[in-house]
């Protein structure tokens, strides 16, 4: 994919962050198999979701924040560009992340 390398470099700066949403997302990008790729991205955006869940009683701080909506854009971007290569649906739609919850208040 064409924004895999730009994206590893946000990937590279939330290595640091407590929670393991980075690690489902660094895996995402890593992943070179097209055929596994998409389910990547939806378990990465999966464990984002189940972050943005806990942020009620365990806030992070702002450079999370910043790292999440980043890596929200970049898997969108990436999912999109995977239905496109393969002429799928954008079952992007289905996720809350796409529904305009982008990032925890």
């Amino acid at each position: 994919m064409s924004k895999q390398l730009e994206a590893l470099t946000i990937g590279h700066n939330v290595d640091h962050l407590p929670h393991s949403w980075h690690h489902a997302y660094i895996s995402a990008l890593r992943e070179s198999d097209p055929h596994k790729l998409l389910g990547r991205i939806e378990y990465a955006i999966s464990a984002i979701e189940r972050r943005y869940a806990q942020w009620g009683t365990d806030p992070g701080s702002a450079a999370e924040l910043t790292a999440i909506k980043k890596c929200i854009s970049t898997l969108r971007r990436l999912m999109k560009e995977v239905n496109q290569e393969f002429e799928l649906p954008d079952r992007s739609s289905r996720t809350a992340l796409s529904s305009g919850r982008t990032a925890p208040p």
